[in-house]
């Protein structure tokens, strides 16, 4: 089966106990029945295992697996070897997504090492064929439509548009899904326009801005689901902003303006490896609704944490990134907010540009 491969997916390599982070950190893990079935025949003596199994999860202690050892490492691989990880522990942080026929494997930047590799490349996220096929199940199944292969180029088209700034280049891609019936069809030639007029004329609001990021990320806070790094992350923030909006406002050009002009590509590559995960665009205007949400509530925590620490670099955007996509690209809840969003009337043209403009 041909595959579609992400230079920085054939890079990874786990670095194990030297990782900042584990990967079991602040998550229940779900085992597969099969893999379970193979833990309840493993002898006590060897391990026992069931012990700090719950139904088909892991036990967590500490915020981690019950299994992991003081060296951050798996006592089940260590002991019994790498065939009887769960199918989520042996596939982490890689994922795999058949898209016609064509086998696309991605990784989530909830790694720190993934996140290192996809980030920090100033050339940006490149993919390429391959005719052989990668292991590894695959979790989703995406059939295309007719408008599916015209709306996901230009979505990671215009992303990797450097004629305009990254904010730019969402505000381009808010006009097409906020208009979505006028322009089904016509997705190559909106591609080719010159926006720099019109976004010449688009005027932000980083007051209110900040207001609105600051809700949303407290509208989803929970302590429960928060690792001690995200934690210290938060606080640090917080403690910056004291909720006034005028310090995110100082931080954004203090420290955030002279890094997007030297490093944007680091934003690039993370909208853009959420965008290429994330596949389908083309169903209606939520997918592209909750890109915005992600990236609005990022760049508050990174301009909190810039301010915080007085600098912003390559490497405090990654660890920003990782653990802000840890916290909550997997958090069910997150999907919740476009729906609230959208009955609040705040994903309209003019309410996505005052989270979207710089």
């Amino acid at each position: 089966m041909p595959s579609l491969i992400p230079d920085y997916f054939e890079q990874f390599k786990c670095i194990g106990s030297s990782c900042e982070d584990t990967c079991c950190a602040g998550w229940r893990v779900t085992i597969d029945a099969s893999t379970l079935r193979k833990y309840k025949s493993v002898p006590r003596n060897e391990l026992n295992i069931m012990r700090d199994v719950e139904g088909n999860q892991f036990r967590v202690r500490n915020d981690c697996c019950a299994f992991l050892n003081e060296d951050k490492l798996c006592k089940i691989q260590l002991n019994l070897g790498e065939s009887y990880l769960s199918t989520t522990c042996d596939q982490y942080p890689r994922s795999y997504q058949l898209v016609d026929g064509v086998k696309e494997a991605s990784a989530t930047l909830s790694c720190p090492e993934i996140a290192r590799l996809a980030l920090l490349n100033p050339d940006g996220i490149n993919v390429h064929y391959s005719e052989h096929d990668q292991s590894g199940p695959v979790q989703h199944v995406f059939n295309s439509n007719e408008y599916f292969q015209s709306v996901r180029d230009l979505v990671l088209g215009m992303l990797q548009n450097r004629l305009y700034t990254v904010a730019d280049r969402l505000i381009v891609l808010a006009m097409y899904f906020t208009g979505q019936n006028q322009y089904r069809g016509m997705e190559h030639a909106f591609a080719q326009e010159d926006f720099h007029g019109i976004l010449s004329e688009v005027k932000g609001n980083r007051m209110e801005q900040f207001k609105r990021s600051h809700y949303l990320v407290e509208l989803l806070k929970d302590e429960k689901k928060e690792t001690k790094r995200y934690a210290a992350l938060y606080r640090n923030i917080t403690a910056y902003y004291g909720n006034d909006p005028i310090r995110y406002g100082e931080a954004w050009k203090s420290y955030m303006e002279l890094f997007n002009e030297k490093h944007e590509y680091v934003l690039e590559n993370y909208l853009v490896n959420y965008a290429y995960r994330t596949v389908d665009f083309s169903q209606n205007s939520d997918a592209f609704a909750l890109m915005v949400v992600y990236y609005a509530m990022l760049k508050w925590h990174l301009v909190g944490i810039a301010g915080q620490k007085q600098e912003m670099n390559p490497h405090l955007a990654v660890e920003t990134i990782q653990i802000f996509t840890k916290r909550y690209e997997h958090h069910p809840a997150t999907q919740m907010v476009t729906q609230h969003l959208k009955q609040s009337g705040l994903l309209e043209l003019s309410e996505l540009i005052v989270f979207l403009k710089d």
